[in-house]
Protein backbone atom coordinates (compact mmCIF):
# COMPACT_ATOMS: atom_id res chain seq x y z
CA UNK A 1 0.00 0.00 0.00
CA UNK A 2 2.92 2.35 0.67
CA UNK A 3 4.10 1.89 -2.90
CA UNK A 4 0.65 2.76 -4.24
CA UNK A 5 0.48 5.99 -2.23
CA UNK A 6 1.77 8.45 -4.87
CA UNK A 7 -0.56 6.96 -7.49
CA UNK A 8 -3.53 7.23 -5.14
CA UNK A 9 -2.69 10.83 -4.31
CA UNK A 10 -2.59 11.70 -8.03
CA UNK A 11 -6.15 10.39 -8.43
CA UNK A 12 -7.34 12.32 -5.35
CA UNK A 13 -5.69 15.52 -6.64
CA UNK A 14 -7.80 15.11 -9.79
CA UNK A 15 -10.98 14.74 -7.71
CA UNK A 16 -11.43 10.99 -8.25
CA UNK A 17 -12.81 9.14 -5.21
CA UNK A 18 -10.86 6.07 -4.13
CA UNK A 19 -12.38 2.97 -2.52
CA UNK A 20 -9.72 1.00 -0.70
CA UNK A 21 -9.84 -2.54 0.64
CA UNK A 22 -9.48 -3.34 4.29
CA UNK A 23 -8.76 -7.02 3.60
CA UNK A 24 -5.56 -8.25 5.21
CA UNK A 25 -4.66 -4.86 6.69
CA UNK A 26 -5.05 -3.16 10.01
CA UNK A 27 -5.84 0.54 9.73
CA UNK A 28 -5.09 0.97 6.02
CA UNK A 29 -5.80 4.69 6.29
CA UNK A 30 -2.50 5.14 8.13
CA UNK A 31 -0.58 3.37 5.37
CA UNK A 32 -2.37 5.36 2.66
CA UNK A 33 -1.78 8.68 4.44
CA UNK A 34 1.92 7.92 4.80
CA UNK A 35 2.36 6.52 1.29
CA UNK A 36 0.49 9.41 -0.32
CA UNK A 37 2.46 11.95 1.68
CA UNK A 38 -0.64 13.46 3.25
CA UNK A 39 0.48 16.48 5.26
CA UNK A 40 -0.91 16.92 8.80
CA UNK A 41 -2.75 20.09 7.73
CA UNK A 42 -4.50 18.14 4.94
CA UNK A 43 -5.37 15.27 7.31
CA UNK A 44 -6.71 17.59 10.00
CA UNK A 45 -8.75 19.61 7.49
CA UNK A 46 -10.23 16.66 5.61
CA UNK A 47 -13.82 15.65 6.11
CA UNK A 48 -13.83 12.29 7.89
CA UNK A 49 -16.18 9.48 8.79
CA UNK A 50 -15.15 7.37 11.77
CA UNK A 51 -16.69 3.99 12.62
CA UNK A 52 -16.86 3.76 16.43
CA UNK A 53 -15.85 0.64 18.27
CA UNK A 54 -13.17 -0.82 20.49
CA UNK A 55 -10.71 0.23 17.78
CA UNK A 56 -12.15 3.11 15.80
CA UNK A 57 -11.85 2.72 12.05
CA UNK A 58 -11.47 5.57 9.62
CA UNK A 59 -14.02 4.86 6.91
CA UNK A 60 -13.20 8.01 4.96
CA UNK A 61 -10.97 11.02 4.89
CA UNK A 62 -11.37 13.38 1.96
CA UNK A 63 -11.67 11.34 -1.23
CA UNK A 64 -10.13 8.24 0.36
CA UNK A 65 -12.89 5.76 1.28
CA UNK A 66 -12.06 2.55 3.13
CA UNK A 67 -14.34 -0.43 2.65
CA UNK A 68 -14.74 -1.19 6.36
CA UNK A 69 -18.50 -1.24 6.86
CA UNK A 70 -21.89 -1.57 5.23
CA UNK A 71 -22.27 2.22 4.96
CA UNK A 72 -19.36 2.37 2.50
CA UNK A 73 -20.88 -0.46 0.45
CA UNK A 74 -24.23 1.35 0.49
CA UNK A 75 -22.48 4.49 -0.74
CA UNK A 76 -21.08 2.54 -3.70
CA UNK A 77 -24.52 1.11 -4.45
CA UNK A 78 -25.99 4.62 -4.42
CA UNK A 79 -23.35 5.82 -6.89
CA UNK A 80 -24.22 2.90 -9.18
CA UNK A 81 -27.93 3.64 -8.96
CA UNK A 82 -27.87 7.41 -9.51
CA UNK A 83 -28.02 7.13 -13.33
CA UNK A 84 -25.03 9.44 -13.62
CA UNK A 85 -21.66 8.00 -14.62
CA UNK A 86 -19.28 8.30 -11.68
CA UNK A 87 -15.58 7.59 -12.13
CA UNK A 88 -14.03 5.87 -9.14
CA UNK A 89 -10.84 4.00 -8.39
CA UNK A 90 -10.74 0.76 -6.43
CA UNK A 91 -7.64 -0.43 -4.59
CA UNK A 92 -8.26 -4.10 -3.93
CA UNK A 93 -6.62 -7.47 -3.50
CA UNK A 94 -6.30 -9.33 -6.82
CA UNK A 95 -9.78 -10.44 -7.91
CA UNK A 96 -11.53 -8.84 -4.93
CA UNK A 97 -14.98 -7.31 -5.53
CA UNK A 98 -15.18 -9.09 -8.89
CA UNK A 99 -12.77 -6.62 -10.47
CA UNK A 100 -10.55 -8.01 -13.19
CA UNK A 101 -8.92 -5.18 -15.15
CA UNK A 102 -6.27 -3.43 -13.07
CA UNK A 103 -4.55 -0.38 -14.54
CA UNK A 104 -1.71 -0.84 -12.05
CA UNK A 105 -0.46 -3.79 -10.03
CA UNK A 106 1.47 -3.48 -6.77
CA UNK A 107 3.93 -6.34 -6.41
CA UNK A 108 5.65 -7.85 -3.39
CA UNK A 109 9.46 -8.10 -3.37
CA UNK A 110 9.06 -11.65 -4.71
CA UNK A 111 6.87 -10.51 -7.61
CA UNK A 112 3.54 -11.64 -6.17
CA UNK A 113 0.58 -9.37 -6.96
CA UNK A 114 -0.53 -7.77 -3.71
CA UNK A 115 -2.89 -4.99 -4.79
CA UNK A 116 -4.71 -3.92 -7.92
CA UNK A 117 -5.66 -0.37 -8.79
CA UNK A 118 -8.78 -0.49 -10.97
CA UNK A 119 -10.52 2.43 -12.67
CA UNK A 120 -14.27 1.98 -12.97
CA UNK A 121 -17.32 3.95 -14.00
CA UNK A 122 -20.37 3.27 -11.83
Amino acid sequence: MLEAGPTLKSYAQRGVPLYITHTGMNQPWVIVAMGAGIEPKEWLGAEKRIVPGAFEEVARFGLYHFIVDQATIDELKALSADRQPDRVVFVVRPGEWGLSKPVHRVLSPTGEEMLWICEETL
